[in-house]
């Protein structure tokens, strides 16, 4: 890894993700003055679609807003719930979900927007996905300039991955919104963590997974990252290079794995049993170098 960073640890317990943060009053502070500021802030014009990969303004369909569920999520005037491609907007309990819940709101509500779809329409939870245009202004490259999202790419959906690497260069040397958080200063973010998901995971180790993202603007190469449970169980990531703002997902179960950038990277815990305790467990990532970069732990919750 060329990227140069500090140690940072991130802590969390009962689910909820620390921001590195004092609980006191310099962050209530910062939010509501970081809520005033995006609130009032008008879309720029580098998010216009002359600067976001020369789209024309006919492609797409046209829906109307009707419900903004959060950041990166909202509801059309169909009932068809659309999940913005290419990026990740804070969740529920997170540091800054309200300011970029508000600033979705702020730039789509009530609006006919036009969306643009990639290679794959839907999710595995049925949401519609793709990048929302109001007249010619890229809400998805928008939300990421604003510093109210990361961006989190998953293969074969590719459209704009470059425009969103720039906004976000854009946003984290300008300290804006989430980038002012020491969560966001560590070079991977877990985006999610299935510890106890749906199903029998006993009879089914893969139906546990987590997901991480490439936070830096540099190619990581992962080779000798380990990732240990408090139980001591570890995992040796292989050689593999992790692109910016790509994510690579880490099944407990046994498989083949995926490591070209050409197709979402997986790798396999090679377990016959689950990893993750369902009534609590802590994990570990350590860098080739034996640096602590990331830590979660919980206690119960999920399915």
């Amino acid at each position: 890894m060329t990227a140069k960073y500090r140690s940072y640890i991130i802590e969390t317990m009962n689910g909820k993700r620390g921001s590195g943060l004092s609980q006191g009053r310099s962050v209530a502070l910062a939010l509501l003055c970081s809520t005033l500021l995006f609130t009032c802030r008008k879309p720029s014009a580098s998010s216009t679609v002359e600067q976001s990969g020369g789209a024309s303004p006919s492609t797409g369909t046209v829906y109307e807003v009707q419900r903004v569920i959060d950041g990166d999520t909202v509801e059309l005037s169909s009932g068809t719930h659309l999940r913005y491609l290419g990026i990740n907007t804070p969740e529920k309990k997170e540091p800054y979900f309200e300011n970029a819940t508000l600033y979705n709101q702020k730039l789509v509500m009530g609006k006919r927007v036009r969306v643009e779809m990639d290679v794959q329409p839907y999710d595995s939870y049925g949401r519609l996905l793709g990048f929302v245009f109001v007249d010619r202004v890229n809400i998805n490259v928008e939300l990421v300039r604003a510093g109210m999202a990361h961006v989190m790419i998953i293969p074969p959906n590719l459209k704009y991955a470059e425009v969103l690497q720039k906004a976000q260069e854009e946003a984290r040397i300008a300290g804006r919104g989430i980038w002012t958080l020491l969560e966001y200063q560590a070079p991977l973010k877990l985006t999610s963590f299935h510890y106890n998901p749906p199903g029998d995971e006993a009879a089914d180790p893969n139906r546990e997974y987590l997901r991480l993202v490439n936070l830096t603007g540099e190619p990581l190469n992962l080779q000798g990252y380990i990732l240990k449970d408090s139980d001591g169980h570890s995992l040796t990531f292989p050689d593999l290079e992790l692109s910016p703002g790509y994510t690579l997902v880490v099944h407990s179960g046994k498989g083949k794995n995926q490591t070209s950038p050409e197709y979402q990277q997986e790798i396999y815990w090679q377990s016959d049993v689950p990893v993750w305790n369902n009534d609590g467990d802590e994990l570990q990532l350590y860098d080739a170098a034996g640096k602590l970069i990331l830590r979660r732990s919980y206690r119960g919750g999920q399915k």
